[in-house]
């Protein structure tokens, strides 16, 4: 079966993943069911883990959020004010304590961690076996009101800057890290695939200025180098999606020299006119634990510069 993307947006509503009544509301059962797994934990449910082959095509979606446990052995996704039914990768099995969660490579997530993980969003009415099968008993019973559960393709500790080696990262820190430029308003952004790294020349508002050489440092602009996670969530975006993370700074280094050319920006307008517009940062110094990183130069594009939210 192929998952679907859920957009908060579409419904409207903020709770539509699993707000409930409780964990023990009644439908089809009063009892959790059993299964051939598992069958001496918490609830009788065992780990709620996919079998193979049962959620084929996961989109990918990237969740955020904290790991709940009920007492009734129902296992939650908590985040942004939503509440989604958890179902766990292939391979995921229940701690010995019977309140943990263990991956198939051997990472623990206990009840109440927070967690980082992909998936998607699948409507209840089309998990697999129904209504009277695995999945449709956990869902009666745990939260009948559901109209979508999680399902996630891996899942595993947030991030924790607390956990990052900054004098590593600066040591790691090259121009060939930022490779995914990022659109949208009057500056320019770009970073790497994973969003762990970010590089962001902004203007000082209110106005943005004239079109020029630019050697910094300059009052006018903001450059500087950030290092965490999720650093592009909700880049130039007016919705929030379910589960969608925020971003993470572990550590934002400022860039103290170097040079690029800003373009014209025409306001009157309201400056937004679908443009695409490339600079390139030349002579970079970015200030970091270990001292000064020079950078080689960066292209970086805006394919939406004058273009915000909305």
């Amino acid at each position: 079966m192929t998952p679907t993307t859920i957009s908060r947006s579409t419904f409207g509503l903020v709770a539509a993943l699993a707000l409930v009544a409780g964990c023990g509301a009644t439908t089809a059962s009063d009892t959790p069911p059993t299964t051939t797994e598992n069958t001496d934990d918490v609830g009788g449910f065992g780990a709620p883990a996919a079998a193979p082959g049962e959620f084929d095509d996961l989109p990918g979606v990237t969740m955020t959020g904290r790991v709940d446990l009920t007492d009734d052995g129902c296992w939650y996704l908590t985040g942004n004010g939503d509440r989604a039914l958890l179902i766990t990768p292939v391979g995921t099995r229940l701690g010995d304590d019977g309140t943990s969660l263990v991956t198939g490579e051997g990472v623990t997530i206990a009840d109440g961690d927070r967690v980082d993980a992909t998936g998607g969003f699948v409507e209840t009415d089309s998990l697999p076996g129904g209504a009277d099968g695995r999945w449709g008993n956990y869902v009666a019973f745990c939260a009948p009101s559901n109209r979508f559960v999680a399902v996630t393709g891996s899942i595993g500790p947030a991030f924790d800057p607390a956990d990052v080696d900054l004098e590593a990262l600066a040591g790691d820190l090259a121009a060939s890290v930022f490779t995914v430029d990022r659109g949208c308003g009057y500056g320019f952004a770009t970073g790497d695939d994973g969003q762990r790294w970010a590089l962001r020349i902004d203007h000082t508002p209110p106005e943005p200025p004239t079109a020029s050489r630019i050697v910094l440092p300059d009052e006018r602009f903001e450059v500087t180098v950030t290092t965490g996670a999720h650093l592009f969530a909700n880049h130039c975006d007016d919705a929030i999606e379910w589960f969608e993370p925020e971003p993470v700074v572990a550590a934002r280094w400022p860039v103290t020299a170097g040079s690029f050319d800003y373009p014209v920006v025409d306001t009157t307008t309201g400056g937004c006119a679908g443009e695409s517009v490339t600079t390139v940062l030349t002579g970079a110094t970015v200030q970091t634990p270990i001292g000064p990183v020079d950078l080689e130069p960066i292209e970086i594009t805006n394919e939406a510069f004058g273009c915000f939210a909305g």
